[in-house]
């Protein structure tokens, strides 16, 4: 889809990025702020989290139960929040026609929030309701086990969190509303057929500048911890669990781009050697390529679930095929039909305002760069196979390995997998 991006740094400090998207018939903003899990107190974890809840919920003019997103959303705008490690985040989508009244809404949520007790114990409950939940999805629990248990220093497990809910307080989120909603602490993102967006920029400096300028907190990743043994949540279920990853140094934008291309190998498709083979051979329904790049670590690995009749199977292939890629370059034919894979499923995913704002807003937070999407559908098909190889060798030569499983398991299984997996099921 047709674009381009322009870059503002404002006055009040803060930062962000307009994509103009002509023709859209909607248009996207997110504001966000470095206020995510890292920025708490670790007695306090989920003190974001129920913030976004607060801010999301009310507001000084919109005090009732809810009164705030019904009033956003009364003529069919979409609004939500998040709440990240990094960040904590407030999305909006609507209809042009909407322009005014959304920024009017937005200045409200932002710069009026209603923090009083019986807010906060209401929005507490939902908060411990949405965890709780958690902890009966597999998947999710997996994912939190490994993370609680490899990066400590930014995860804690939702047991934990929910135990703290109800020692928070209004005085708690009003000291952290203050810390951290501030104007340096600001990051925008808009989409749609806006052009620049000068006025929409405008207004937004209007509503930052309603806000303290403080400063903009700093935050890089924590890099996992190599773990002695698989970290596991018994749960009596059919399946198994699993999360098997690798942590890695921070990564140059090219490495990013070959270990996308990596991933494609190993789980894109019915054609790729760990994913493809499993379906082939029956092993797996699913296999997940877990990558993620931070400013400060990286992570490589597999997540998904299989029966513990093929759990050994998987396990090796798993291994098999990432050393393989590690001691022999990739076929260039391989490598040209992963390239198109992924440039295909760029191009058929990224249809939307919403899709394109996605695209860039996260490199630029995080890493403060745009990232043209022309320019790197052009980068990725110049990855060849001897950088493949090194992204291989640099996942197992340089990662520290972490496993964790959820599943109805004895000990004498977990050392069987652990054995299986090995370094990735190096024998």
């Amino acid at each position: 889809m047709k674009h381009s991006v322009t870059e503002h740094t404002l006055a009040s400090g803060a930062r962000g990025i307009v994509v103009d998207v002509p023709g859209s018939s909607v248009i996207n903003l997110e504001v966000r702020f470095n206020a995510g899990f890292s920025f708490a107190d670790r007695s306090a974890y989920e003190l974001p989290h129920v913030l976004e809840h607060m801010l999301a919920g009310s507001s000084q003019k919109y005090p009732g139960p809810n009164a705030f997103v019904v009033e956003a959303s009364k003529n069919g705008a979409y609004v939500n929040a998040h709440t990240s490690v990094r960040s904590n985040g407030y999305v909006y989508e609507f209809a042009p026609f909407e322009l005014e009244r959304i920024l009017d809404m937005v200045e409200e949520q932002l710069v009026r929030p209603y923090l009083v007790a019986d807010r906060l114990a209401v929005e507490t409950s939902n908060v411990r309701e949405e965890l709780t939940r958690m902890l009966t999805q597999p998947g999710s629990l997996v994912t939190m086990t490994l993370l609680s248990a490899a990066m400590p220093g930014q995860w804690l497990d939702y047991e934990t969190r929910i135990s703290q809910l109800g020692a928070l307080t209004v005085e708690q989120l009003k000291a952290f509303y203050d810390r951290t909603f501030t104007s340096a602490n600001a990051l925008f993102s808009v989409a749609g057929d806006v052009g620049v967006g000068e006025a929409i920029v405008a207004r937004l400096e209007r509503i930052f500048r309603q806000l303290p300028r403080g400063e903009a907190l700093a935050w890089q990743a924590e890099r996992g911890r190599l773990l002695a043994k698989p970290a596991v949540r018994h749960q009596p279920i059919g399946q198994v669990y699993y999360r098997v990853t690798r942590s890695l140094p921070q990564l140059s934008l090219p490495q990013r781009r070959t270990m996308m291309l990596l991933r494609t190998l190993l789980v894109g498709g019915f054609a790729s050697r760990v994913l493809g083979k499993a379906r082939e051979k029956g092993w797996a329904y699913s296999v997940g390529g877990v990558f993620s790049a931070e400013l400060g670590a990286a992570t490589a690995g597999f997540g998904g679930y299989v029966t513990t009749d093929h759990a050994k199977h998987l396990f090796g292939l798993m291994g098999e095929q990432l050393h393989d890629l590690a001691e022999h370059a990739v076929r260039p034919a391989e490598l040209e039909d992963a390239v198109r894979l992924m440039t295909g499923n760029w191009l058929r995913t990224i249809q939307t305002p919403a899709d394109i704002l996605s695209w860039y807003s996260d490199d630029f937070d995080e890493w403060g760069m745009v990232r043209q999407f022309d320019e790197e559908v052009k980068a990725i098909a110049r990855v060849t196979p001897a950088q493949v190889q090194a992204a291989a060798q640099l996942i197992l030569q340089e990662g520290r390995f972490a496993a964790a499983f959820v599943g109805d398991l004895d000990a004498a299984q977990v050392e069987q997998y652990a054995t299986d997996l090995g370094v990735f099921g190096k024998k």
